[in-house]
């Protein structure tokens, strides 16, 4: 009885150990369904990573080609407690993209902001973006009486760099009241893109103060100072011209120049243009209220 249980001893422990054997061969060595299971599973993951970073190098490639050029006569306008409109012009046809910054943090590359990034405001809605000669990009969602810093990028490339204060809320705002026109080429052709800037300003005007003065011999008398106010300035407002070379801007929103109360319009009251399209030329203009609805066709030259 005893050389039995001897032998069924040892059966057993030959038994375990190669069950064990087997079960580390299993784990070291998978069997020959998981292995080529695993196989297929490396062979499906290459062409999609190889897929994954052609587009990704199309895309940075397309950044990094793109063309650029130097902003010129950048201008800050459309100022308000929530929003400000950035706009310039190229000597040759890009795209632009505004990135602003609180805190002056800014990206690597622009393509990464999402929605912090904005584009032309003809663009807006739209997947298909082009190449001008003058820009205009409205940067939204800002907040009531704060500093920005902001940049132009041209594909990821930086290429201007300013900053702007946000004005406070107003506790009341004016009536709308838009004022238009219409700019055109020598041969009365619609000039289509052009910037449109409007400021207004009372003009200096002179005030007269008697005071007494002593003479040499330490007489007084009497006389009159003539004095020139300063001139009044606004903030400024800007406009697209459309596809018939009509633009539009509301004085309604036109804020004095410290952006804190609503620039006050009376009938000496002089109204500035400035209109900007780029390589098409440049031309300025001044208007009386009045005679602004609309303002007499703006002729480039």
């Amino acid at each position: 009885m005893k050389v039995v249980n001897n032998l069924l001893s040892k059966l057993f422990q030959k038994t375990g150990q190669a069950a064990e054997e087997r079960i580390e061969a299993d784990r070291v060595l998978p069997r020959s369904g998981s292995g080529v299971r695993l196989l297929n599973n490396k062979l499906l993951f290459i062409p999609i990573a190889v897929l994954l970073l052609f587009i990704l190098a199309t895309i940075l490639l397309k950044f990094v080609l793109e063309p650029t050029a130097k902003p010129q006569n950048v201008f800050i306008s459309n100022i308000s407690d929530h929003q400000a409109t950035i706009s310039w012009t190229t000597d040759k046809p890009t795209k632009g993209a505004v990135v602003a910054s609180e805190n002056g943090s800014f990206p690597i590359l622009p393509i990464f902001v999402g929605e912090k990034l904005s584009r032309d405001d003809g663009e807006k809605g739209i997947k298909k973006t082009g190449f001008y000669t003058t820009h205009r990009v409205t940067v939204e969602n800002l907040a009531p009486g704060k500093e920005y810093q902001f940049r132009i990028y041209e594909g990821w490339k930086n290429v201007y760099q300013e900053d702007f204060s946000t004005g406070p809320t107003l506790s009341s705002l004016a009536n709308p009241n838009p004022v238009y026109g219409k700019i055109v080429d020598s041969n009365n052709k619609p000039i289509v893109g052009a910037l449109v800037y409007l400021t207004v300003s009372d003009p200096a005007s002179e005030i007269k103060e008697e005071k007494t003065i002593k003479d040499k011999d330490g007489k007084t008398k009497k006389e009159v100072i003539t004095k020139k106010v300063d001139v009044k300035d606004s903030s400024i407002l800007s406009a697209l011209t459309n596809s018939e070379g009509k633009w539009s801007i509301d004085l309604g929103n036109i804020r004095s120049k410290n952006l804190k109360s609503i620039q006050p319009l009376s009938k000496i009251s002089v109204e500035k243009l400035l209109v900007d399209a780029g390589r098409k030329g440049r031309a300025k203009a001044v208007a009386k209220p009045g005679m602004d609805k609309p303002w007499v066709d703006i002729v480039l030259k």
